[in-house]
C-alpha cells in the first residue's frame, strides 16, 4: 500500500486511544484500515452515508486462520446490521496453514477419496490445527489439575 502511496492505518491492539479513533474513522469513504486478528475485537465499524452507497466496508483477508470460526469473525465485520459489504479472500501455497498439513497423517486418509482441490487442502487443513488446538488445551487442563493436586497435597494453596 505504501510502495502504491495508498494512505492507510494500522491496527496492532497497543495503542488502544489511537486505535479507537482509527476505528472511529474506518467506515469513512476511501479508508483503508489493515487489522491483526487481535485488532478491533467486538467492535462495529459504523460505515457512512456515501460509502454505504458504494457497496459499503470491504474486507480483504490474506490469511486463512487455524479456526474457519475466526475466518467468519473476519468475514462478518463487513455487512452488519444490514449495511452492504463484502469479502476477497486470498490464500497461497506458502501459506502456514498449508505448510503444517504436509506430513500430517490426517491428510493421507482423506486424498484417496476426494479429488484434491485447494479449498478441501485448506479445509482440511483447519479441521488438523483445530484438533492440535484442542489437544493441546486438554493437556494443559490436565498439567493445571495435577498441579493443583499437587499443591494441596503439600499444604499449598492457590
Amino acid at each position: 500500500l505504501t510502495q502504491e502511496n495508498l494512505q492507510h492505518q494500522v491496527l496492532h491492539a497497543e495503542h488502544l486511544e489511537e486505535e479507537a479513533n482509527i476505528i472511529s474513522q474506518a467506515g469513512e469513504l476511501s479508508q483503508i484500515t489493515i487489522a491483526t486478528n487481535m485488532a478491533g475485537r467486538g467492535t462495529d465499524i459504523h460505515i457512512c452515508g456515501s460509502a454505504c452507497e458504494i457497496g459499503g466496508l470491504h474486507v480483504i483477508s490474506i490469511e486463512f486462520n487455524n479456526s474457519a470460526r475466526v475466518d467468519r469473525q473476519l468475514y462478518g465485520r463487513c455487512a452488519r446490521q444490514g449495511d452492504p459489504g463484502s469479502i476477497q479472500a486470498f490464500a497461497s501455497w506458502q501459506d502456514p496453514i498449508i505448510k503444517n498439513i504436509v506430513g500430517s497423517p490426517f491428510i493421507y486418509t482423506i486424498l484417496p477419496k476426494k479429488s484434491l482441490t485447494f479449498k478441501i487442502l485448506l479445509f482440511c487443513a483447519q479441521k488438523i490445527a483445530m484438533k492440535r488446538e484442542f489437544k493441546r488445551r486438554a493437556a494443559i487442563i490436565l498439567q493445571d489439575k495435577h498441579l493443583r493436586e499437587t499443591f494441596s497435597s503439600i499444604g499449598i494453596h492457590s
